[in-house]
């Protein structure tokens, strides 16, 4: 039987992925929802003053609904379970 900290080491990657994925998944959706191309993200991203109204708008609810999507199913590290689930 693995002990606690084992399995926590075990799991920390897979957890740190997740965690990873809410960026790739906040930008694919503001690109879609805002009809940006990859040139235009970029841009905005280091010019963030010059976003339209309308698109900081979008991309402030595209946020908040990943914070809360995640928030109400953060990876867990099973004490007794090598796989990363979501509650």
């Amino acid at each position: 039987m693995k002990s606690n900290e084992s399995i926590v080491y075990a799991q920390l990657p897979q957890v740190i992925s997740v965690l990873n994925l809410l960026s790739d998944a906040v930008y694919a959706r503001i690109c879609m929802e805002c009809g940006w191309d990859d040139d235009t993200y970029r841009y905005y991203f280091t010019h963030s003053d010059r976003i339209p109204a309308a698109s900081r708008q979008k991309i402030n609810k595209i946020i908040a609904a990943q914070i809360r999507y995640l928030a109400s199913r953060p990876p867990q590290i099973h004490p007794h379970d090598e796989s990363v689930q979501h509650n």
